[in-house]
C-alpha cells in the first residue's frame, strides 16, 4: 500500500493520488470480507449444522483481517474526503 501511494503520488496530480490510494484501500476491504471472512463465516457455519467439530482458524483469520479493515477505515475516509479539501494534496 505505501509503495502504490509512493507511486500513484510520482505518477498522478496529488488529488488523483489520494483518490486512486483511497479506492486501492477501499478495495483491499472489500477483498478481504469477500474472500477470508464470509468463506470462514460460511465454514463454521456448515460445520455447525453438520454437527461438526469448528476449526478455530476459520474465526482467527476473519478475526485478522477484521482488525485489518478497522486500521484501513480511516486513512481510506482520509483519503476519499481529501478532494474537498485541497490543503491535503497542494503541498
Amino acid at each position: 500500500v505505501v509503495g502504490m501511494s509512493w507511486i500513484n503520488c510520482h505518477l498522478f496530480s496529488g488529488r488523483a493520488a489520494f483518490l486512486i490510494s483511497g479506492a486501492m484501500q477501499a478495495t483491499i476491504m472489500s477483498a478481504n470480507v469477500l474472500f477470508w471472512i464470509i468463506p470462514g463465516q460460511r465454514k463454521v457455519v456448515a460445520a455447525i449444522q453438520a454437527g461438526q467439530p469448528i476449526d478455530p482458524i476459520h474465526g482467527q483469520r476473519g478475526k485478522q483481517r477484521s482488525v485489518h479493515n478497522t486500521y484501513f477505515t480511516l486513512p481510506v475516509l482520509f483519503a476519499m474526503l481529501s478532494n474537498h479539501y485541497s490543503m491535503t494534496y497542494s503541498a
